[in-house]
């Protein structure tokens, strides 16, 4: 059964996810100030995935805050901690409603966009799922330097959906300096 919740989509190394868990769940409760009630950890299901459901605050600033916090420091506090990935919506896996959500959250947003998808257990058709959307978007696309990633998260009967900006996903590692 795979759990996936809107809020922060984080990987660690395969059968590390409990020290995963806690080291982010100590960063974001001891030096972002985020209630431990508003944070939810649970597995997904997936070895070397967690999802951080939030409750109620919004998954990219709290990815902007994060990152900002690591670049302000030289101590690696996040080490079990591969990526942080924000995720605004979760819907079922299904092209028609993977396309209707991303569109939704893309709005009227100018600029130039790219579509980023990890596939996990599922065998969505890749090219049919970005041309679902990507012939929906009258802005220009660019896959280096982009506006927004429209950013998909497949796993198995669950999708996670954001539209983020440069830089909202993270890799706390290449952020601090290593000793």
């Amino acid at each position: 059964m795979v759990r996936f919740y809107r809020g922060l989509l984080v990987s660690s190394e395969r059968n590390r996810e409990r020290q995963c868990s806690s080291e982010l769940f100590y960063v974001l409760t001891e030096h972002l100030g985020i209630s431990g009630e508003e944070i939810f950890v649970q597995p997904t299901g997936v070895s070397g995935l967690i999802t951080f459901k939030l409750a109620s605050l919004d998954p990219i600033s709290v990815s902007l805050q994060l990152k900002n916090f690591l670049g302000t420091k030289e101590e690696n506090y996040l080490i079990e901690t591969k990526r942080v990935v924000p995720i605004q919506e979760v819907v079922k896996t299904d092209i028609e409603i993977i396309s209707k959500t991303a569109l939704e959250l893309f709005g009227e947003k100018r600029g130039t966009w790219r579509i980023s998808i990890r596939k996990r257990h599922h065998t969505i058709d890749r090219a049919a799922l970005i041309d679902s959307i990507a012939s929906k978007i009258d802005q220009p696309v660019n896959l280096e330097t982009f506006d927004w990633d429209i950013r998909i998260e497949i796993i198995g009967p669950r999708t996670g959906i954001s539209v983020l900006p440069p830089g909202a996903d993270i890799r706390p590692l290449s952020l601090t300096s290593r000793s």
